[in-house]
């Protein structure tokens, strides 16, 4: 029988929030590991790039708007676009984090999507060097991804609150967000713990939310209540300093006993860094396990051999556990929708911030060959199926990984494509230089600049 006692004894005793808080708070920029420089370096490339690019689409948009509304007493921090916008830190968090995740299209397990805005809203605000928002990026990437391994260490067996309906990153992004906002602040391990403590009540967020525009707001709101946490905390405000912990707390509200694993904190947390480990961007701007069946796809497009009218019916075997759409009627399902990107790959030849668009998605020819989209059960070998059944009675078919970018030049290339669609080619290229030599910046100013259209 599951009782206090048993959550007591086996993690209540590994002090988890007081690891998390002074590791965040006292790990010298200097005593990083070179190999999480250039990591979180790329990483930050591209969370504005694709930041950048939901500016101009509807979500980036109506977030933009909400940030102007409520945001505008202290415009003290860039809202990424080409509107020249500056609110408040939270405000500005909350608008650049959500349009960060809002196309699916970045890295780094979304952690990015949630750290990144929190670090460039406090750092300018506080005229902080690059140096310091590089370092607390880091370190909070790291304290993110230990905790979510905590909570999810069966996550490979199916099981745990992933497969319950929970998702990540609004459980773990305030978190993660707050901590990186402490060490900019320069909080102590214990008001950082504290800090912890105030941003689990922000905690929350299910994967239903996925193909809809709440599935981005998650991470604009982690990064704005972990600004908000770390101020609290800062004047005093409390907050359970053992929450992670805890009997009632956070990893016993969210993980069963038998699903949890203390050691990602205790034994593994910068032993060694997970961005020691480059985690590569996203080739295309969908949800991961989309990836596979899309590679497969332009495999077939690229293959040739056939006419997309004569495809009388199109197998694949996507899984609907993340693609759980089976229509793309606009930006947000389209990512989430297999036979849309399937579809589209076949169509087009291609899948990038193209396909995504509306004119896109209401394609004539994408619509009619989406509904011959199949899935079938899981087949062997790596990666996923695509097989075209066409007239005739001949098939073809692929099977392709859904593999990330690494190179740098893919990755600034990436970066290109997407700033250039709310940026000048000369505002693009002088962000790339500066994220570059980010940890030689005396200050993230004009960094910010160029971000906002300034």
């Amino acid at each position: 029988m599951h009782s206090l006692a048993q959550d007591r004894s086996s993690i209540h005793m590994h002090k988890l929030t007081e690891k998390l808080a002074s590791f965040c708070v006292t790990t010298r920029a200097e005593d990083l590991p070179a190999a999480t420089l250039e990591s979180a370096r790329q990483l930050i490339l591209d969370t504005i790039g694709v930041s950048l690019l939901a500016s101009t689409h509807k979500i980036g948009r109506l977030i933009s708007a909400q940030a102007a509304e409520l945001g505008g007493h202290a415009q003290t921090a860039s809202v990424f676009g080409a509107g020249n916008l500056k609110v408040a830190p939270g405000f500005a968090a909350q608008a650049n984090g959500t349009m960060a995740n809002a196309l699916d299209y970045d890295g780094g397990g979304h952690l990015p999507t949630h750290i990144l805005p929190a670090v460039l809203a406090v750092a300018e605000e506080g005229r902080l060097s690059g140096r310091d928002a590089l370092a607390a990026f880091i370190v909070a990437y790291e304290a993110g991804a230990r905790l979510t391994e905590v909570i999810d260490a069966k996550r490979g067996e199916h099981r745990g609150p992933t497969y319950r309906g929970w998702w990540h990153v609004g459980l773990i992004g305030p978190v993660a967000a707050a901590l990186a906002a402490c060490r900019l602040k320069g909080a102590d391990a214990e008001q950082a713990a504290r800090a912890i403590g105030i941003a689990t009540a922000s905690s929350a967020g299910f994967r239903r939310s996925m193909g809809t525009m709440t599935k981005a707001l998650h991470s604009g709101n982690a990064a704005r209540g972990g600004i908000e946490a770390a101020m609290l905390a800062m004047r005093g405000f409390t907050g359970d300093p053992e929450i992670i912990e805890a009997p009632l707390g956070f990893v016993a509200a969210i993980a069963m006993s038998d699903e949890r694993d203390p050691t990602p904190i205790t034994e593994r947390l910068g032993r060694p860094f997970a961005l020691e480990k480059p985690p590569g961007v996203k080739r295309y701007p969908a949800v991961s396990p989309s990836h596979g069946v899309i590679a497969a796809a332009l495999k077939l497009a690229a293959q040739g051999g056939y006419a997309v009218a004569d495809i009388e019916k199109v197998e694949s075997d996507f899984r609907t556990f993340s693609l759980s759409r089976m229509e793309a009627h606009d930006e947000e399902e389209a990512g989430f929708c297999a036979p849309f990107l399937i579809a589209a790959s076949l169509v087009h030849g291609a899948f990038g911030p193209e396909q995504i668009l509306p004119a896109a998605i209401e394609d004539p020819r994408v619509r009619r060959l989406s509904e011959r989209v199949v899935q079938i059960p899981k087949t062997e070998g790596e990666g996923n199926v695509v097989t075209l059944h066409l007239r005739g009675g001949k098939t073809l078919s692929a099977r392709a990984r859904g593999e990330r970018a690494f190179e740098p030049d893919d990755i600034a290339r990436k970066f290109r494509q997407c700033a250039s669609a709310a940026l000048s080619a000369r505002g693009a290229e002088e962000i790339g230089d500066i994220v570059a030599h980010l940890d030689q910046q005396p200050s993230i100013e004009r960094l910010m600049a160029l971000a906002r259209g300034a």
